[in-house]
């Protein structure tokens, strides 16, 4: 792959690499020093690698990216559901996705040992596709991952519900794959459909088409313009999952936190997603605030105007609070250091005013 990129493609060769790689000695150095990227997983500081790769790409580099993040448990090395980072980075940053298939590696050395088989001698087949027509998805906010549905199946197998989209008014399911798996994790049927309408308390797909794999390798495809399957949840329960992730103010401080462990997020996502849970924590204190600005009005009368002269004042500052509050969200989604001291800024801000205003009162 990497004399492909080099040779062919005249792209130079960026791998995301699984970091337990870099701490080994000598190959992790030159790893390092080659330019390469290491993936670190459950930590969360996890989503700066595609903020890198971006960055490389941005260079006319060529990233080479393992969509399942993993090598296959599958027994039979059929690919698990892949993960959306290399489709992120494409829409962002226009960068074409070459597909690219390998297979016979697994003979040389199969995963999970260390022992090389060498001979006889193996053969290794790459195969390039064209390139994958993102079109449909230029310009749409980017989402964190496709709509997900699990179901565990009788005997201890699962079926996995993959949509790229909900149609909320309709109660549809758009460009829809089926999976389901036996007990011992291999597939056995692989369903797509363009869409699927909810129809309780099942889904009706329409156009349809179904692998079934039997136990001898055989494959067996058959078509239908309508199919009945239970995906185990309702349109509902899927629309939570359809909030864009553009716009983290929708979401939970928990919700947030989930997004930024994900490791899902490029670099102006990560910003904005940073500077919104700086602001979420730092909401609440709020309260306390807009008590200390509005004891001092109810300790004392305003000059010509009364009480109501002061509640109307302490509204404005409420007012004037929220201004500020959404100038500092800004000025925190410009870099990951902001997103703190803005978020508090204006409390400490206000904080000192009603401090201020309620020595004064105490005085009079």
């Amino acid at each position: 792959i990497a004399l492909f990129s080099d040779g062919y493609a005249h792209r130079y060769p960026v791998f995301m690499i699984k970091s337990g790689i870099f701490e080994v000695k000598v190959i992790g150095s030159l790893l390092s020093k080659f330019g390469q990227l290491p993936v670190y997983r459950g930590r969360g500081d996890a989503g700066l690698v595609l903020q890198q790769a971006e960055q490389a790409l941005r260079k006319d580099d060529s990233v080479i990216v393992y969509p399942e993040g993993t090598a296959t448990r599958d027994p039979d090395l059929w690919p698990m559901v892949g993960k959306t980072g290399a489709a992120r980075l494409a829409l962002t940053t226009g960068a074409p996705v070459i597909p690219v298939a390998h297979w016979g590696a697994q003979d040389i050395l199969p995963y999970g040992t260390k022992k090389l088989h060498l001979f006889p001698r193996k053969t290794v087949r790459m195969v390039a596709g064209p390139p994958v027509d993102l079109s449909a998805y230029a310009g749409q906010p980017l989402g964190a991952s496709t709509l997900q549905a699990v179901v565990p199946l009788p005997g201890g197998g699962k079926q996995v519900t993959i949509a790229g989209g909900l149609d909320v008014a309709t109660d549809t399911l758009i460009d829809v794959t089926v999976i389901r798996y036996d007990a011992h994790q291999k597939a056995q049927d692989f369903i797509t459909a363009d869409r699927a309408r909810y129809e309780p308390p099942t889904w009706e797909f329409e156009n349809s088409t179904t692998y079934h794999f039997a136990p001898d390798g055989s494959v067996a495809t058959q078509y239908g313009k309508h199919l009945a399957i239970d995906i185990g949840e309702r349109p509902n329960q899927i629309a939570k999952q359809s909030i864009q992730i553009s716009n983290p103010e929708q979401l939970s401080r928990a919700e947030i936190r989930e997004r930024l462990d994900s490791g899902h997020l490029l670099s102006t996502q990560q910003r904005a997603f940073t500077a919104s849970y700086a602001a979420k924590l730092a909401r609440p204190f709020a309260a306390f605030v807009f008590t200390l600005i509005a004891v001092p009005f109810g300790l004392r009368p305003v000059r010509g105007g009364g009480m109501g002269l002061g509640f109307g004042l302490a509204v404005a500052i409420v007012f004037v609070y929220y201004v500020i509050s959404t100038i500092f969200l800004t000025i925190g989604g410009i870099a990951l250091g902001l997103a703190g001291p803005a978020a508090w800024a204006p409390n400490v801000l206000f904080t000192v005013i009603g401090a201020s205003l309620l020595r004064r009162a105490s005085r009079a």
